[in-house]
This record gives structure tokens, C-alpha cells and sequence, in this order.
């Protein structure tokens, strides 16, 4: 039954279950289950651009280590993380105390390791 339920092929009138004698339509079903099936929907577009994303970052990566004769690790390390510079006391200070809320009741010394920026380009002289 599952499969007739997915099917496009399927007619909105048809039943796509019987209680008793009276049918629930595939039309009221898509009805009621509209708004749950929009957040998945978007859910997964947000995965598979999220994938894409990393895909092109890797393959781009990939080529232009490439085209210099160098590993992608080593292309990483010249072109990120070796051009980023540590993250001060003072920046991990001011990412604390712009928003506490995010730390609940963590001290700012036990939230330090959570608010350093995780991202190389945070703190790189280009400010990528």
C-alpha cells in the first residue's frame, strides 16, 4: 500500500485507505500531510546542497593541488590553515560574551574550547 501511496501515477481521488465504509482519499491525505512533507522536502535539498557543497570544495581542491604538483593536504595547509592566525584570549572573550545564552551555565574558561571560531578563514588575514 506504501508504494501506491508514493506513486505519482496514482490518482488523487483514488482511496488510499478504507475505514469501515468510508475511504480516506489520497487528496486528503496530501492535504494533512502537506506541511510535514514540505519541511522534509526542504530538509533534503538542504543535505544535498550541503553535499554538493563539500563535493565542489574537494574536487576544486583536488584540481588546482594538482595543477601544482602538491597534495590537497599540503594545498590546505599553504593556502589555510598555515595563513591562519590563533584565535587570542581576547577574540575567544568577545565570542563568549556576545551571546552567553549559547553557553547556558558554562563558565567562559569551560565554554573557551566551544567558542573558538572551529573555521581557519575566521581568523586569516583576508578575512576570507
Amino acid at each position: 500500500m506504501i508504494a501506491q501511496l508514493t506513486s505519482s501515477a496514482v490518482a488523487q481521488t483514488q482511496p488510499a485507505a478504507r475505514v469501515g465504509s468510508a475511504d480516506v482519499s489520497i487528496a486528503e491525505l496530501d492535504a494533512l500531510a502537506a506541511a510535514r512533507l514540505a519541511r522534509v522536502r526542504n530538509d533534503e535539498y538542504q543535505i544535498r546542497r550541503q553535499v554538493l557543497e563539500s563535493l565542489v570544495e574537494k574536487r576544486l581542491m583536488e584540481a588546482e593541488a594538482t595543477a601544482r604538483k602538491i597534495s590537497p593536504a599540503d594545498l590546505e595547509k599553504a593556502e589555510v590553515t598555515g595563513k591562519a592566525e590563533a584565535v587570542t584570549p581576547e577574540q575567544s572573550r568577545a565570542v563568549y560574551e556576545a551571546s552567553p545564552e549559547k553557553y547556558g551555565t558554562l563558565t567562559r574558561d569551560q565554554a573557551r574550547p566551544a567558542s573558538r571560531p572551529t573555521w581557519p578563514q575566521a581568523a586569516t588575514p583576508a578575512g576570507r
